[in-house]
């Protein structure tokens, strides 16, 4: 039970990261 927890939380925490970082490219080219 622990593993799976700890599976979604570094699942969830990438996705959560990759998204942030697809923002700010995204808003890196609508400066432009």
């Amino acid at each position: 039970m622990k593993v799976t927890a700890n599976f979604l939380y570094l699942s969830g925490s990438s996705f959560l990261f990759g998204g942030s970082a697809h923002a700010l490219v995204h808003l890196l080219k609508m400066e432009r």
